[in-house]
């Protein structure tokens, strides 16, 4: 376990990491100094210790990085948003080129906020952002696409609701990707949505009637469109996690035995096949709050979770765990 700096003024938080190989792991997130704007954060693994690398910011205002994904040693991507003071959310990416991390220009959908979340790479020259865009009044899903050139907006299917958004994205090498999030509706309770591409454009999946009231905030891919997805639904008595796994026509719903002092909100998930899915979220021990944001791994169940942790109302600090391959289930 790794943990940020004991008796630092500024909060620093990650949401999400990435590994090329176990002596390459990226990790993304934000610093919040006192009194400053927020500004990226990104951290390395070669093999040894965790190191910050400077990572570029927008000139004014607050810059922040939501995740993070890493395809070789040197190329990997970054994707966040920025601020400036009294304006609206504009699309940050960032591309690691071997050498040093640059600002890349991604486009935004309209003047109003817009926002990405989640990365995933099908291939250096295949990779997806999803998040969020705010058009009249409420949030719609946006999704951006890189096909190695140039970062464009790409067009999805009319989707029903007031407002809808996307929480995450996963790829795989033979294309197949799926993105996942919620989608309100006009009267009644929230509703999952589900998106995936099929063939050159993106399709709704419907996703089991019997999940209301839910919102997804994590999804993994392999092979050629079998997925893990982790929710929670929403009730006035708590909130209850869950899963899905479908093998790309068929869902099934997978409960989740949270143990006690775990939030029943998990925030992403990530698997190598139907039989070996992990996923993190939250929890408190009567005196830390520790928030784990993303979780990636490699063959052999080598595994990294980052997140953040917090003692009362003192700042944020880095929270990294590592499981190393040759631990027993």
């Amino acid at each position: 376990m790794h943990t940020g700096a004991a008796g630092a003024r500024e909060s620093d938080e990650l949401f999400g990491v990435s590994a090329a190989s176990s002596r390459d792991v990226w990790a993304a997130g934000v610093t919040l100094p006192p009194g400053g704007p927020a500004r990226t954060l990104v951290e390395r693994w070669q093999g040894r210790t965790w190191r910050t690398i400077p990572s570029p910011d927008r000139p004014a205002g607050a810059s922040f990085l939501n995740a993070v994904v890493a395809l070789s040693a040197a190329d990997a991507w970054a994707v966040g948003l920025s601020r400036s003071p009294g304006g609206p959310a504009r699309t940050l990416v960032l591309h690691w080129n071997g050498r040093r991390w640059a600002i890349t220009a991604s486009p935004d959908a309209g003047p109003g906020d817009n926002s990405l979340v989640s990365v995933a790479a099908a291939s250096a020259r295949d990779v997806w952002a999803v998040g969020y865009r705010a058009a009249g009044g409420v949030y719609r899903s946006l999704v951006e696409h890189w096909d190695g050139r140039r970062w464009t907006v790409v067009r999805l299917p009319r989707l029903g609701g007031p407002g809808n958004g996307l929480n995450a994205v996963g790829a795989t090498a033979s294309g197949a990707v799926w993105a996942v999030g919620g989608s309100a509706r006009a009267r009644g309770p929230s509703q999952p949505l589900v998106l995936r591409l099929d063939g050159p454009s993106w399709s709704t999946v419907p996703a089991p009637v019997s999940l209301h009231s839910a919102t997804l905030s994590g999804v993994t891919a392999w092979g050629r469109g079998a997925a893990w997805v982790v929710g929670a639904i929403r009730s006035s008595g708590g909130d209850r996690a869950f899963s899905l796994l479908t093998d790309g026509r068929n869902w099934r719903v997978v409960p989740i035995d949270v143990v006690a002092a775990l939030s029943v909100d998990l925030n992403a998930i990530w698997a190598a096949g139907p039989d070996d899915a992990w996923a993190v979220g939250s929890s408190f021990d009567g005196l830390w709050y520790s928030r784990l944001m993303a979780v990636a791994g490699l063959p052999g169940r080598e595994l990294w979770a980052v997140g953040s942790a917090s003692r009362g109302a003192g700042p944020q600090r880095v929270l990294i765990l590592h499981r190393c391959a040759s631990l027993p289930s």
